[in-house]
């Protein structure tokens, strides 16, 4: 079997595991192919349709096929965040609401977290963009009425990041600035998660909260789109 079969198959394992409603990894297709940080960071355990999972970094990089610095990001900020919520107890999903401005890996990551089916992708409204100012996480408990913000602390985020990023799809990427991209791809995946949550973190004490309304399933995901619909006629009109 080939490489590219190995992987093939691992993650297809990963996606029907998934799907199945368990996260059950297949293990490194390469073996060893994360940093020791990653591969020992512990997995975000939650309780979904009544039952106890558990979500891995690697597994998030598996089922999407890349280790994304966004989605270790976001996986980082919720791990922490949860933890401050509810403590040593698994967050039941059913009792957890999450809003966050973050775009890309951000929204992959919280779609395998939090989707039944996390190839119904979450595509965000007009206005959504990446920017290290957005790694910010709302978390909301609701049976508690208590909620606690986490946000990466101001100048950890490499600066030019989302601009090197741009650059790199356009093709004018020069070599000193794919050196860069390289030594900050090392920074937030084999630093971030070796530091401690208040080295690394800005996080509000616990609140408690009221709200009015409420969100209809798959009412999000309409808006969405129709927010985008919208955004693409107008440009066309310009």
């Amino acid at each position: 079997m080939t490489v590219l079969q190995r992987k093939t198959v691992g993650a297809g394992l990963l996606s029907l595991a998934l799907i199945l409603g368990t996260w059950i990894s297949p293990g490194p297709v390469f073996g060893s192919k994360y940093p020791a940080e990653i591969e020992n960071l512990p997995p975000i355990t939650i309780v979904k349709n009544g039952q106890t999972r558990q979500l891995a970094l690697t597994d998030v990089f598996e089922f999407y096929g890349n280790s994304c610095m966004s989605s270790s990001s976001a996986f980082l900020a919720t791990s922490h965040g949860l933890r401050v919520l509810f403590g040593d107890e698994p967050a039941d999903l059913a009792d957890l609401v999450i809003v966050t401005p973050s775009a890309g890996g951000s929204i992959d990551f919280l779609d395998l977290l939090m989707r039944d089916d996390p190839r119904q992708r979450t595509w965000p409204p007009a206005g959504i963009s990446g920017g290290a100012e957005n790694f910010v996480f709302q978390f909301y408990r609701k049976s508690t009425m208590q909620g606690v913000v986490v946000k990466y602390k101001d100048g950890l985020w490499p600066a030019d990041w989302f601009d090197l990023r741009a650059k790199q799809k356009a093709g004018t990427i020069t070599d000193a600035e794919r050196q860069r991209r390289v030594e900050a791809r090392r920074l937030v995946q084999d630093v971030f998660p070796t530091m401690a949550p208040e080295d690394l973190f800005e996080t509000s004490d616990v609140f408690t909260f009221v709200s009015w309304g409420h969100i209809n399933p798959g009412e999000l995901d309409r808006l969405g789109r129709e927010q985008r619909r919208a955004a693409r006629a107008q440009a066309a009109e310009q």
